[in-house]
């Protein structure tokens, strides 16, 4: 166990390390995403939690991955730090096999016999 003098330095270093690899390129510059199709971009980006040009040694991947798994449509993801600049973020989204009506709300069935949420809107945009 660290004493809190020991945190206190522990965090200071690690945020000059940070600053340091940002000065020196690694920095946000890019996201890639691969395999969204029905996953609002919107929501992708917000589990991200990074801007341009944010330091890219501080972005936990992990984080992130747990982050885009809560999401109905994700069923597994990667996500990757390219160095020196690039976030990768590859998705398989679930399979809607079935539609379900419970309680006047629609619900997606996968094959797994997941159950998510669809409102009308999301229903139309599935057939485009």
């Amino acid at each position: 166990f660290m004493s809190d003098a020991d945190t206190k330095t522990y965090y200071w270093l690690n945020g000059k390390v940070d600053f340091v690899a940002a000065d020196a390129g690694y920095r946000l510059e890019n996201i890639l995403v691969r395999g969204r199709y029905n996953t609002p971009a919107s929501e992708i980006f917000e589990s991200v939690n990074l801007e341009k040009g944010s330091p890219l040694l501080s972005f936990n991947s992990a984080e992130t991955k747990e982050k885009l798994l809560q999401q109905d449509w994700i069923e597994t993801v990667t996500v990757k730090r390219i160095l020196p600049n690039t976030v990768s973020i590859d998705i398989q989204e679930r399979v809607p096999m079935a539609l379900w009506q419970k309680e006047n709300k629609l619900f997606l069935v996968d094959n797994r016999e997941y159950q998510g949420y669809c409102s009308i809107q999301q229903l139309y945009q599935l057939h485009q």
